[in-house]
């Protein structure tokens, strides 16, 4: 009998179904998940820009509070280009669908580190779905996404060495080629690598074994000079560090803020360290001093800003899983996981009902695949649009703008404008909140609330069009049309007017 006729005669043991749950959950839900970040559509276009004209723009083109400004795009420019590409071949259907794959294969690393650290299947799978539940706000299309995913792949990387099971150290210099110009938190990589080397050194200095960690020394060395493979040479450290102390950035984007009790994120976060913690407490030996070290880092970092997150989920919760599977816990976790009912106690043809589970599973995978929901319901690619954007007011003004029109939009909306409208219209603002003066942002909210004398700031501004926010900007909605401004179009989240002539 071979393998397959076993498996449909005989069925799967339950823990299959749990090693299932979280990789295909994810996809699931990544799959129905709309393209929501503002700032991929300005990675899109920055992309076109690159494919056009063979090179990196080196100053903004986009704005025009802020028209030639220099302005760095070589900390993300292959980002920028493969979603390009992947908008261009393939739409807003393969765009989802590489949300879905980075995260599925983020996903199974966080998975395949937990049991390799030798957590049961359940354990793992209650673990690694509740990380997923934190990283999944941050899961949607962007270039970000890519480095979740090396960051994963190098805590493997790492905790395989460490751990003594592989050595895939040459790897690290690769990974940290693609991170650099990839996203910006390639400085992440390197600090795991220093905290894995350090930690290394202070164990095997005791030990008279320091010799055994060169391979480490020289990888990590080959990484850091790594980072230097990247158009801006030396200065991406400078880059960095301009964005992450940027004042505006820190008041401004909700994901540069700190960690509260009170945030819905916080949950997961508590419900790994709560799970660590308790770990080492009923643990029947010391932790590795490596990773009470990565568990410092990516915690004290989680805490400080908001968008390092899903990084605490890819390295805190496989240490969380192993720590607990060194408690005396494991009976009790054999029965959560259903092994007492393969003992004597099962439900009839249970493991038939676990391969009819994983079944149902895949096919609902399958069906939740952007492109066959589309073409299933007849739908136009723009319903995997968040409707938080103004597809169709957008989609109505695009035909009549003159190169050079100046639009007044609303900031979260800036990128997505940008990659519709541009070069014909130039927006006051968009997510690159560092790039404006602070005397832009002023007029910018002044305007948005229609105080003082905003029709002034308009006319000295130049701006021919009116992108609101209904519910946001509701009081400049009001009052436009009674300053001079005429409305061209309107959908379910916007309004747009336009400067009616004197």
């Amino acid at each position: 009998m071979n393998r397959p006729t076993a498996i449909l005669r005989q069925g799967l043991p339950i823990r299959y179904v749990w090693l299932a749950l979280p990789p295909v959950m994810a996809f699931i839900a990544l799959n129905l998940t709309p393209l929501k970040e503002g700032d991929l559509w300005l990675h899109i276009k920055i992309g076109e820009q690159i494919s056009d004209l063979h090179r990196i723009p080196s100053a903004d083109v986009f704005t025009f509070t802020a028209w030639g400004t220099p302005y760095d795009f070589s900390n993300s420019w292959l980002s920028g280009l493969l979603l390009y590409f992947f908008e261009k071949t393939g739409g807003m259907a393969t765009l989802v669908l590489i949300q879905s794959v980075v995260g599925v294969a983020t996903v199974a690393l966080i998975l395949r580190e937990s049991l390799r650290r030798g957590a049961r299947p359940a354990v793992a799978a209650v673990l690694t779905s509740v990380g997923w539940l934190g990283f999944y706000p941050f899961g949607s299309a962007r270039p970000q996404i890519f480095s979740f995913l090396l960051f994963a792949t190098l805590s493997v990387i790492l905790s395989d060495y460490l751990k003594r099971r592989r050595n895939h150290l040459w790897l690290m210099p690769v990974l940290m080629v693609l991170w650099v110009n990839l996203h910006p938190s390639w400085p992440l990589g390197l600090a795991l690598i220093g905290v894995g080397t350090v930690s290394s050194v202070l164990i095997n200095s005791r030990r008279g074994s320091v010799a055994r960690l060169k391979p480490l020394f020289y990888w990590g060395a080959a990484a850091l000079v790594a980072v230097f493979a990247n158009p801006d040479g030396l200065g991406v450290y400078s880059n960095v560090l301009a964005v992450s102390a940027n004042p505006i950035v820190q008041r401004s984007i909700s994901e540069w803020q700190p960690l509260v009790i009170t945030n819905r994120l916080s949950w997961p976060f508590l419900f790994i360290a709560a799970a660590w913690i308790l770990g080492l407490v009923a643990a029947r030996k010391r932790p590795a001093l490596d990773d009470i070290l990565v568990m410092l880092l990516v915690a004290t970092l989680s805490l400080r800003y908001m968008r390092m997150l899903p990084y605490f989920f890819a390295a805190a919760t496989p240490i969380a899983a192993g720590v607990l599977s060194r408690t005396n816990w494991r009976a009790a976790l054999a029965r959560i996981e259903g092994h007492a009912h393969e003992e004597g106690h099962s439900v009839p043809h249970a493991r038939q009902i676990n391969l009819a589970f994983l079944v149902v599973l895949g096919s609902l995978a399958i069906l939740s695949l952007p492109r066959i929901r589309v073409d299933l319901f007849s739908r136009d690619e723009t319903t995997l649009i968040s409707p938080h954007f103004p597809v169709s007011s957008v989609s109505a003004l695009e035909k009549n703008l003159e190169p050079g029109t100046k639009l007044y939009n609303t900031a979260e909306w800036g990128g997505y404008i940008i990659w519709r409208l541009n070069p014909q219209g130039l927006v006051f603002v968009d997510g690159r909140v560092e790039l404006f003066p602070p005397g832009v942002w002023d007029d910018y909210f002044t305007i948005a609330a229609a105080r003082d004398d905003w029709t002034a700031f308009l006319d000295e501004y130049g701006v021919d069009y009116l992108i609101l926010d209904k519910d946001r900007q509701a009081r400049l909605v009001s009052n436009a049309g009674r300053y001079g401004w005429g409305l061209v179009a309107e959908d379910e989240v916007a309004v747009i007017f336009h400067r009616k002539p004197r």
